[in-house]
C-alpha cells in the first residue's frame, strides 16, 4: 500500500434494522362497574405504539368476579411485522370483596382462653388497630400476651380489583385476667 489508493463508489445498498417486539403489561381498565357489575375488562399496554395483537384476544377482554389472576399469553406483532409471544402477568378481578369478619362490635376474652378465630369473610387482607399485633397469621386474635382490662381495636382492610381498600367496622376487644380455677382452660 502505498497510500495513494482510490476508490470509487459504484452502489448503494440501504439496511433497515427493526428491533425486537417488546414484551407488554396487561392492566384493568374498568372493574365492576358501568353496567358490568361482576365482570373486569382488561387492557394490554403496548411497548410500542405501532405493536399490536396477534391471534390473541386479552386487549379488551373480561373476567368475572372471583378470576384469581395468573399468567396470561399475549401474542404481538410490531409495526414491521416481526411476531413474539409473551407470557404476561394480570391482576385478579375482586369485585365484591367483603370485609367483614367475626366480631359483633366487641369481644369480652379471657387472657387464658386460647385463640379466637376472626374469620375474614374475603381472605388475604391486613389487620390493623392496636388489637393487631394479637392476630396471628391464621387470622385468630391470640389474647395470651395482649394486655389486659385495655380496649383493644381491630380493623381488617381488604382491596378490590382496582387496589382501592374496603374497611371494616371497627371492633373493640377486652382481654380480662379471668382465669383461675373456674375460668380456664386445662
Amino acid at each position: 500500500m502505498s497510500g495513494d489508493e482510490t476508490y470509487q463508489l459504484i452502489g448503494t445498498f440501504d439496511l433497515t434494522l427493526y428491533a425486537d417486539a417488546q414484551a407488554p403489561t396487561v392492566s384493568l381498565v374498568e372493574a365492576c362497574d358501568a353496567g358490568t357489575v361482576g365482570m373486569c375488562t382488561y387492557q394490554v399496554n403496548f411497548a410500542c405504539a405501532t405493536d399490536a395483537e396477534n391471534g390473541t384476544t386479552i386487549d379488551g377482554s373480561t373476567q368475572a368476579d372471583g378470576y384469581v389472576g395468573g399468567s396470561l399469553t399475549v401474542d404481538i406483532i410490531t409495526g414491521d411485522g416481526c411476531t413474539s409471544s409473551f407470557s404476561v402477568s394480570a391482576d385478579a378481578c375482586l369485585c365484591s370483596v367483603d370485609p367483614s369478619f367475626a366480631c359483633a362490635g366487641s369481644l369480652n376474652i379471657a387472657q387464658c382462653g386460647g385463640v379466637i378465630p376472626l374469620n375474614p369473610v374475603t381472605p388475604g387482607g391486613t389487620w390493623s388497630g392496636s388489637g393487631a399485633a394479637y392476630v396471628n397469621a391464621n387470622d385468630e386474635f391470640d389474647p395470651t400476651n395482649a394486655p389486659v382490662g385495655i380496649s383493644l381495636t381491630l380493623e381488617y382492610t381488604v382491596f378490590d380489583a382496582l387496589g382501592m381498600p374496603v374497611v371494616s367496622n371497627t371492633c373493640n376487644i377486652i382481654v380480662s385476667n379471668d382465669c383461675g380455677a373456674e375460668g380456664g382452660r386445662f
